[in-house]
């Protein structure tokens, strides 16, 4: 069993409707729920919390899920809702600030305490069964966010409604809207190498070294560019500086070596990249993305880290394609010799790539990388590189 104690939202704030109009605020000292007080007026406030969730690890089981907070003011009940949509992805217009308003007020109702929200410091709530399965099923979203919601919304003007919250911006919060959450981890087994093992979901087997244990991570979790994007399996044409066209059986290649370039003849620098493809690297598993996913940039790219069939150590290579699986349209061709922000997990944590690349003895553990992507369709391929 593992906990962890998410205290720091990525957002939290209100809504306030007046008559037809919505007001977003995200940096008061207050979460505000209900009517005002009756010299205010006959606004209605809907409060919300959003927390990033990356840390806990996909296929995990959720078996708790407490809100906790530091309470304000109290006069009428309160109750914390599901959110389907993400505040934070919800655009700072009337059309976004309605949808978080709704949102925050018609998902399903995790908790309604009498007595909610408690005046005072280190005050918490147990959000039930319905949280722990909408946090475990989104674990792959990355966010999770509650809607707080004044019970009686019709406004008094001889009796007092407010409700609040301290907002994580407040100086002395305590705490500041926190998610704490105890979970069993999915995944992150480790796996016996024998002569030949299965490579999941291509179709091809790959020999393992003579190294007999592999490291091995449950998948992390990815965000998706607001367009479908397609995985596409490693070719054997290595589009850096130029398609180079190699061999499945060539090892070396001479300094002077013939390009695909536009129909014509050009010299390959020796620096060149060059993949060698079923020679020295074998192919990369995609894992995240998934097929034609859908969400919002910047995209965590998540794959294998190649088997390096010499044991020479794996520098690794990402393309997205904003056109089409033929890769001529880059908007992104990331190298880790040459990039930054490569990361491989290396049994324990995510490390930074090291410059010479990773060890043989990483293959088959997991690398990522995030970048930022305009909207529409993408394709993603990842590869080994031996240099």
């Amino acid at each position: 069993m593992a906990s962890i104690t998410l205290n720091n939202p990525t957002q939290d704030g209100f809504i306030e409707k007046y008559n037809t109009t919505y007001y977003h605020n995200y940096i008061a000292d207050d979460l505000d729920m209900g009517p005002p007080a009756p010299a205010i007026g006959g606004d209605i406030f809907r409060s919300y919390v959003e927390w990033d969730i990356s840390d806990i690890p996909d296929g995990s089981t959720i078996t708790l899920v407490k809100f906790k907070y530091q309470g304000r003011i109290y006069h009428t009940d309160c109750e914390v809702r599901a959110m389907a949509s993400q505040p934070t992805a919800q655009a700072d217009t009337q059309a976004g600030r309605q949808v978080i308003y709704d949102d925050a007020g018609d998902g399903t109702i995790y908790a309604a305490p009498s007595g909610f929200p408690v005046e005072g410091t280190n005050k918490e709530i147990d959000l039930g069964e319905d949280a722990c399965t909408d946090l475990q099923n989104g674990l792959s979203a990355n966010w999770f966010a509650i809607g707080i919601q004044n019970i009686d919304e019709v406004y008094d003007e001889y009796n007092d409604k407010t409700n609040a919250i301290r907002a994580e911006d407040f100086s002395s919060v305590t705490p500041p809207p926190t998610l704490y959450v105890e979970y069993t981890a999915g995944g992150g087994t480790t796996q016996t190498s024998t002569a030949k093992a299965r490579v999941r979901a291509l179709g091809v087997t790959k020999n393992t070294t003579a190294k007999t244990r592999v490291k091995q991570l449950a998948k992390t979790k990815t965000v998706t560019t607001k367009a479908g994007i397609k995985k596409e399996g490693l070719t054997k044409t290595v589009t850096s500086r130029g398609g180079v066209k190699q061999s499945d059986l060539i090892k070396t290649i001479q300094v002077k070596a013939q390009t695909k370039q536009l129909g014509i003849t050009q010299a390959l620098q020796a620096k060149a990249w060059i993949n060698y493809i079923g020679a020295r690297v074998s192919k990369a598993i995609l894992v995240n993305p998934e097929d034609l996913g859908s969400s919002s940039s910047p995209v965590t790219f998540v794959w294998e880290i190649p088997e390096s069939l010499n044991d020479e150590n794996v520098h690794c290579q990402i393309q997205v394609d904003k056109t089409d699986n033929t890769f001529g349209d880059l908007e992104v061709d990331f190298k880790s010799l040459e990039n930054v922000g490569f990361e491989y997990w290396d049994g324990d944590s995510w490390e930074a790539y090291p410059t010479e690349g990773v060890d043989a003895l990483f293959s088959g553990n997991q690398a990522r990388i995030s970048a930022n992507l305009t909207n529409g369709g993408k394709y993603w391929r990842a590869r080994g590189i031996i240099k």
